[in-house]
């Protein structure tokens, strides 16, 4: 079967800097990933579409759903409260 590389950036929704750490996993699954030092993450999914799940303590989790690899899945995370 193939597989579907899905990539994106992650970042603040209060600074604009990248948010490094964000958890990304995909719903419903223990499959998961984080973003790295400049935000960005890449994920590997067995099929499309799928819904992603973005979170980091302190902020609001965002749901994305994502069904083509051909543009990145560039997400922003706001504070909580």
């Amino acid at each position: 079967m193939a597989q579907n590389t899905i990539t994106g950036n992650v970042t603040d929704g209060a600074n604009g800097q990248p948010l490094v750490g964000a958890n990304v996993t995909v719903k419903g699954t223990s499959q998961s990933t984080y973003a790295g030092l400049h935000g960005n993450f890449t994920i590997e999914v067995a099929e499309l579409p799928v819904e992603l799940l973005f979170s980091f303590p302190g902020y609001q989790t965002v749901e994305l759903n994502v069904d083509t690899v051909a543009q990145p899945a560039n997400v922003t995370l706001n504070p909580l409260g």
